[in-house]
């Protein structure tokens, strides 16, 4: 845009074109006025169109535009004859402050895409190490616990959710562990083959609620061949309700005990009384059966 004051309008622009110029170094200027020195720059160049846009000025008295293709550059080269101007004005671009923006633009672009793809590698890392990375070690722990192997432990990560969630899973790992070892122990007092002898057949089975439990069933053979038979349910389920089954195994299973189921059961209620401190409780069927004559001796302490 350009404005001038109240002396003559050419000698004013004249006086101007230069430090114009000098501010615009991508774009060439140049006039050719009545009375007035030309000003064109040495680097100006389709001088040799001038002429031809000057004639389309003159017959449109509107500005006018080329677009000239030339030393593989496009040039954009612009005039207008102004209302009170005895002469043309010219102005002449070329591609190349578009190129070097395009360029720069170019560089901008590639600079934000490799800041972004770095961000992205930064988040990926960060979700692989803090969540991918968690839940894939969990996931692991869930199928060893399927498998029965409590002996996996997830690598606690973090100090969020996920690392309490892993250090809890670790604990549930212990616990379950615990609860094999034990559920195998009482397995162990569990009759592992029938009792046969005279004709006669005795055998069971026991599947417990949860890993391990309070349900108890015994047979064994006596020094007199008499066979001791036993049924019997510890309140409560786990751990401690196993403990109790085997305390009561080992009561029952003792070689003093006396030969009447009643007097055995009343020896096993002491001790539990004793050392549960009513915390529990237990019931339990006794029997004493002779193969040899068929005679059944039992004594029931509370069980069905």
């Amino acid at each position: 845009m350009f404005g001038w004051g109240s002396d003559n309008f050419e000698t004013y622009i004249l006086k101007r074109l230069k430090p114009f110029q000098e501010r615009l170094p991508n774009i060439l200027l140049a006039t050719s006025m009545k009375n007035q020195p030309d000003f064109f720059p040495p680097s100006f160049p389709l001088l040799n169109r001038l002429p031809f846009l000057h004639l389309l000025i003159e017959q449109q008295s509107t500005p006018v535009q080329e677009k000239i293709e030339r030393d593989g550059h496009t040039y954009l080269l612009s005039g207008m004859l102004g209302a009170q101007l005895n002469r043309s004005f010219y102005a002449c671009s070329t591609d190349l402050p578009i190129r070097e923006e395009i360029r720069e633009t170019a560089i901008r672009l590639s600079l934000v895409g490799m800041f972004l793809m770095g961000l992205s590698l930064g988040i990926g890392l960060l979700l692989g190490r803090h969540l991918l990375r968690p839940v894939s070690l969990l996931s692991r722990g869930v199928e060893s616990m399927k498998n029965r192997d409590f002996s996996f432990r997830v690598e606690v990560l973090s100090r969020d959710e996920l690392g309490n969630l892993s250090a809890v899973f670790n604990h549930l790992m212990e616990s379950m562990a615990d609860l094999e070892v034990a559920r195998i122990v009482q397995d162990t007092f569990l009759p592992q083959a029938p009792l046969k002898a005279d004709g006669w057949e005795i055998y069971g089975t026991s599947v417990s609620a949860s890993r391990v439990g309070g349900d108890y069933f015994d047979y064994f053979p006596l020094k007199d061949g008499r066979w001791a038979m036993l049924i019997g349910d510890v309140s409560g389920h786990g751990v401690a309700a196993a403990l109790v089954v085997a305390m009561a195994k080992a009561l029952v299973f003792h070689p003093a005990n006396p030969d009447r189921p009643s007097e055995i059961l009343a020896i096993l209620s002491r001790c539990l009384f004793q050392t549960l401190n009513r915390k529990r409780m237990m019931t339990c069927f006794l029997a004493v059966f002779d193969p040899k004559n068929g005679t059944f001796t039992y004594s029931n302490a509370g069980h069905n």
